[in-house]
């Protein structure tokens, strides 16, 4: 291996080294070869000028490389050592806070100090399998911890405390414990013999885990440098499905106006409405959260051979009745059923 030059700080100008075979390093550089000649000047202060030229080679016999010491203290081989100093606005008073969907986006959970710069909080995933969160400095939304984008993974760089306002859920992280969607075929009702294709876009992220699966989220602090990450830590039962809402376009798909869906235990949700005048359309919403939304595939008047979607993102698609088969003034059952680890199912019929 080559030293590098140490005191090389700017190169002379009035040498031309463009076109000669010299490198003037500045960092070890390893030899291509395991043997090499090697050429060493110097010129003394009383004029005497000296050059060595040597040849070397490896000999391992001779001199064994030396054996690597098992380490075996717990470290995080990516995570620095610490740079910096963490800006005053930066540090928190009361503590670190995280708001998510398992909690209505509620902002009094604070996470606990593991030491080190190490702060956790442990999650549970409900029936639709996955968690999405951010952090927050005193529990306050406006100082928002954020990975700089939508549902990111884990290991991402710590952005913040910055204030968003409403766009505050726009900058979180995701935890999926849902195993990829497989590709299928399914008729779509528009036409005869119509088929829609469907080719999943979602990759295995390794979180995957029924629900009951805990994570333990952790906030890594090193001066000035934070990431998020988290890990899979046991299983607890889950006992609540949530709630339920119809959102229509009877007040324009207003969340305020959403029609809320009786709970009548072993996850069934059920809700009674009345045809209007005009087609009924809706959706699914769950815990009042637009990025919880259960929906079909495509657009259909029909419950049955459609894929559910969700909870998930709010899509452009609709289940419908149409006055065709559900005239006005007509009241309609609809009922979803949820069960852990498998799609929703959407039901609706004519009450007696």
């Amino acid at each position: 291996m080559s030293a590098p030059t140490l005191h090389l700080r700017q190169l002379n100008p009035h040498i031309d080294l463009e076109d000669s075979a010299i490198a003037i390093s500045d960092e070890r550089l390893c030899y291509r070869m395991s043997s090499c000649y090697q050429s060493i000047f110097a010129r003394g202060f009383g004029g005497t000028n000296v050059n060595l030229i040597s040849f070397g080679e490896i000999d391992e016999t001779i001199h064994a490389p030396p054996e690597v010491a098992e380490d075996f203290r717990p470290k995080l081989v990516y995570w620095p050592s610490g740079g910096g100093v963490l800006e005053f606005e930066s540090r928190p008073r009361l503590g670190y806070f995280i708001s998510g969907t398992w909690n209505d986006w509620a902002s009094n959970e604070r996470m606990e100090e593991e030491g080190d710069g190490v702060y956790g909080f442990t999650v549970t995933l409900d029936e639709k399998r996955w968690e999405q969160f951010y952090i927050t400095l005193d529990g306050d939304v406006a100082k928002l911890l954020h990975p700089g984008r939508y549902r990111a993974s884990e290991g991402t760089m710590v952005f913040g405390p910055d204030d968003f306002g409403d766009a505050s859920r726009e900058h979180t992280w995701f935890i999926d414990g849902r195993t990829p969607y497989s590709a299928y075929e399914l008729t779509d009702g528009t036409s005869e013999g119509a088929v829609a294709k469907q080719e999943s876009t979602q990759e295995a992220t390794g979180d995957a885990g029924v629900p009951g699966t805990q994570f333990r989220i952790r906030l890594h602090v090193a001066g000035k440098w934070q990431t998020v990450s988290w890990s899979k830590c046991g299983f607890k039962e889950i006992q609540s499905h949530g709630r339920y809402s119809l959102l229509t376009n009877l007040d324009e798909w207003s969340m305020s106006s959403a029609i809320e869906l009786e709970d009548r235990g072993g996850g069934i949700f059920r809700a009674t409405v009345t045809q209007p005048s005009r087609s009924l359309q809706f959706v699914i919403i769950r815990n009042g959260d637009m990025c919880q939304a259960i929906y079909p595939l495509y657009t259909t008047a029909s419950p049955d051979n459609v894929q559910v979607i969700g909870p998930d993102d709010l899509s452009d698609t609709f289940w419908q009745l149409q006055q065709s088969n559900y005239p006005a003034d007509i009241q309609v059952i609809i009922e979803l059923e949820v069960s852990n680890g498998k799609s929703p199912v959407i039901r609706w019929s004519r009450a007696a």
